[in-house]
């Protein structure tokens, strides 16, 4: 996780990389904004909404048919992206992405859905376009803009991750520490005189190299898997903060829910170094074994030879499943939907005290 060139990017520099992301997490959400927010307000103001109301329309059938027009305008806007996706993942992407993917676009749909549904209720009780206007932006701004950074920030303090310099300080004096190996490597080596009935260690039919690289080993996984425990905790303790903070802002959901479906989030990325690491050390044991049956003499080395090498197993990764994200996610996603439907009763709520000027 060293080097990484979001490390050193600033803010600005961030906002200023046009990606997919922030399209449908930043730039759609104003856009919805911006084609709702004088959807009753402006009718409002224009005289049209006391003639419709006067028809007999019923409230309810007017914001359903506001929300109707919505949703085909910005489906118009967002069909080529979503044609251009579907035929990406028909022609390169693997058979289990096209789960993913349909999930993925259904939690943006949410989120989308969450902002024409919040524009349609504000602009009904709005006295004006204006005043729905300056609302709208507000709450854009602050979801946006404000939040991700502000939880963000909350969550590191809150769950700060160790210092690096102490951290890396500690880690390297409990790998030097001889005194776990030089245990270890006594009661290896006495298990080995009793299994060879030898009178000591001099005459075991055995190279101790090996087992000395194994005791290595094992000792290093210790160390490795506590600091390495004691770094991952407050990193998934920050993103249980994330999460939680879609309570009051939905852009937190839908990254959470995003990078899971992509892929990308944290819990992914453990599962994979997990997955490695078991390979690399079922592949150093291999090695090490190989070299401990191998007794050579003074100056000689042993290099192995393509047996060795066959025992060595492929690396072969399988991804977590779909329901195994979902249930890492299921905060976020349970509050995603919490925000639609709530948003959804505001608006509807809104069309049952529409009332013209």
């Amino acid at each position: 996780m060293l080097y990484r060139p979001g490390e050193d990017a600033t803010l600005a520099q961030r906002f200023g990389e046009l990606t997919v992301a922030l399209i449908l997490q930043v730039v759609l959400p104003l856009v919805v904004i911006l084609l709702a927010f004088d959807a009753f307000a402006g009718e409002r103001e224009r005289g049209t909404l006391r003639q419709l109301l006067s028809l007999g329309l019923r409230p309810r059938d007017l914001i359903l048919g506001k929300t109707l027009g919505l949703g085909g305008a910005l489906s118009l806007m967002a069909a080529p992206a979503v044609v251009v996706g579907v035929a990406t993942l028909l022609l390169t992407g693997p058979a289990e992405g096209a789960p993913r993917f349909a999930l993925l676009t259904l939690v943006y749909l949410l989120y989308i859905g969450i902002f024409a549904l919040l524009a349609l209720a504000v602009s009904a009780r709005a006295p004006s376009a204006r005043f729905a206007l300056v609302v709208l932006i507000g709450f854009w701004g602050l979801n946006c803009l404000l939040a991700p950074r502000a939880v963000s920030d909350l969550a590191a303090a809150l769950h700060p991750l160790p210092e690096p310099i102490s951290f890396k300080t500690r880690m390297q004096q409990a790998l030097t520490d001889p005194a776990p190996t030089s245990a270890m490597l006594k009661e290896r080596m006495a298990a080995l005189v009793k299994e060879y009935a030898a009178a000591g260690t001099e005459e075991l039919p055995v190279n101790l190299a090996g087992l000395s690289l194994q005791v290595g080993e094992e000792h290093g996984y210790e160390v490795f898997d506590r600091f390495y425990g004691e770094l991952f905790a407050p990193m998934e303790a920050q993103n249980r903060v994330l999460q939680r903070g879609a309570a009051l802002f939905p852009m937190l959901g839908v990254q959470a829910i995003s990078m899971g479906l992509a892929g990308t989030d944290l819990a992914q990325h453990r599962d994979f170094i997990r997955a490695a690491e078991a390979h690399r050390r079922a592949e150093i044991k291999i090695i090490n074994d190989d070299i401990l049956a191998h007794p050579v003499k003074a100056g000689e080395v042993h290099d192995g030879d393509p047996e060795l090498w066959a025992k060595v197993p492929r690396f072969d990764y399988e991804p977590p499943t779909l329901g195994w994200v979902l249930r890492e996610h299921a905060t976020a996603l349970a509050l995603l939907v919490a925000w639609f439907l709530g948003t959804a009763w505001l608006a509807w709520r809104g069309a049952e005290r529409l009332q013209p000027l």
